[in-house]
């Protein structure tokens, strides 16, 4: 890791360089600092979220507030740094959504919490889509980003698209790139997600076989363990900022819903309106997800240990080979057919196959939730503020087994259900006064194996 032993600073610390407040209120294009009241800001990144959200806390012992006469719509620019001399500041433009909470803590002071919400995402539900689109979803999504909010895309290494045509009826920008990103899928059969980070002001639109492959950087182990006095405290800088401080591992491995879903087993029925036709498909989550991820290396070896058992068995027969679920939708595969075009529409399919990849996308998504995790780690490895390193990146994690040996033969295992590599889902970044910790929501598609 480039700037490790450099410099010494605690793997929590960072510089809050300014929270400022613009509001077309103040005289002149005025503006308010704010960062000296400030005393907690939450941001949260989603991977299904095109926006980020967060909360702001000041203690106003001024009446600043009382003055400047807060209603919703303004704006506030926040700016932070790691306390190295080589890291780049990171600045972020929200605006104040609502005012969450305002309480009285003494005769002269307030504590005022603000619901905040991305710039992106304000300007968004101002402006209204009402036209049609032709090409591939990552295009259509670039082009309504660019024309709207005057956001582009990064250039993602992702799978082959195929070209859609459709009409955008009257949507905010937003809610229309959801709304294509929702439908897209890669010629894997794999679901897409459309996401906005902390770091940078351009869009990510990907697809979960790219993200699993993703080449991330930190493929150092982050460790937990209370038995183990070496995972949990060292003078090294370096390897304090991989404990992880805390984690929960809770309402997970509800294989029950997934079945309910049809996203183990399932008989599919789709009706076409052009063809006038039922369209049969059989639908097998071992045969059709797993084995393929496997087969493409998007699993990688020594995560091969997936997390749905093709053991399981109900009356003598594997839970994958069930039609627990008989599924039928109704609609068309050529409402722009015009003799020589391939194109189809956002809800169209063209092929029994291209409807089975829909049903494999969504069977995915719902099982990259089974085995979530959260951890709450030192923020310093992701806020260099050279390029993202949160959502959507791989992040490898190792818990010590509750079994340690004796005394005469020690013996550290690895706990192999909960370690492994995880993709981050989520981040909650949690800024103090005096220190910057990120609580993490992971996921992950496979175990570790017993061979390991």
């Amino acid at each position: 890791m480039p700037g490790y032993g450099k410099e010494n600073f605690q793997p929590s610390s960072y510089v809050l360089k300014k929270v400022e407040l613009f509001s077309d209120k103040l005289i002149d294009g005025a503006s308010v600092r704010l960062e000296r009241v400030v005393s907690d800001i939450d941001i949260y990144e989603h991977i299904e979220k095109s926006y980020l959200t967060g909360y702001i806390t000041l203690l106003d012992n001024a009446g600043l507030f009382d003055r400047i006469d807060i209603t919703g719509g303004e704006r506030i620019e926040i700016s932070f740094k790691r306390p190295d001399s080589y890291s780049k500041e990171i600045s972020k433009m929200f605006t104040i959504q609502n005012i969450e909470t305002s309480a009285k803590v003494s005769d002269q002071a307030d504590i005022i919490m603000f619901a905040i919400v991305e710039d992106i995402a304000f300007t968004s539900v101002s402006l209204n889509v009402n036209r049609s689109y032709s090409g591939k979803p990552f295009t259509i999504i670039d082009n309504i980003l660019n024309e709207y909010l005057d956001r582009t895309l990064m250039e993602e290494n992702i799978t082959n698209q195929n070209k859609i045509k459709l009409i955008v009826p009257n949507m905010s920008p937003l809610a229309a790139c959801e709304w294509v990103k929702a439908r897209a899928v890669s010629t894997d059969g794999l679901p897409f997600y459309l996401f906005s980070t902390l770091v940078g002001d351009r869009l990510h639109f990907i697809d979960l076989g790219s993200l699993l492959t993703d080449n991330s950087p930190f493929r150092f182990p982050y460790t937990y363990s209370l038995s183990m006095s070496d995972y949990q405290s060292s003078n090294n800088q370096m390897t304090e900022s991989f404990n992880i401080l805390k984690y929960d591992y809770k309402n997970t491995e509800d294989l029950m819903q997934l079945i309910n879903l049809g996203n183990v087993g399932a008989r599919h029925g789709f009706y076409d309106t052009f063809t006038m036709k039922m369209r049969d498909m059989n639908f097998n989550v071992n045969e059709d997800v797993f084995k393929p991820l496997v087969n493409r290396n998007q699993l990688k070896p020594g995560q091969q240990a997936y997390i749905y058992s093709d053991e399981l068995k109900v009356k003598g027969l594997p839970l994958h080979e069930i039609e627990s679920e008989t599924i039928t939708s109704i609609g068309s595969s050529g409402i722009y057919y015009n003799g020589t075009s391939t194109d189809t529409g956002l809800d169209e399919e063209g092929s029994t196959e291209d409807y089975k990849k829909r049903v494999k996308a969504e069977a995915i998504r719902n099982f990259t939730l089974k085995s979530p995790i959260t951890i709450i780690v030192p923020c310093m490895n992701f806020i260099e503020g050279i390029e993202h390193l949160t959502i959507g990146r791989i992040i490898n994690l190792q818990f010590i087994s509750n079994f340690i040996g004796s005394d005469n033969e020690p013996n550290i295992s690895i706990d192999r259900k909960k370690s492994g590599e995880y993709l981050i889902f989520s981040a909650r970044h949690m800024m103090k006064k005096e220190q910057y910790n990120i609580g993490f929501s992971c996921i992950k598609l496979a175990n570790l194996p017993e061979n390991l």
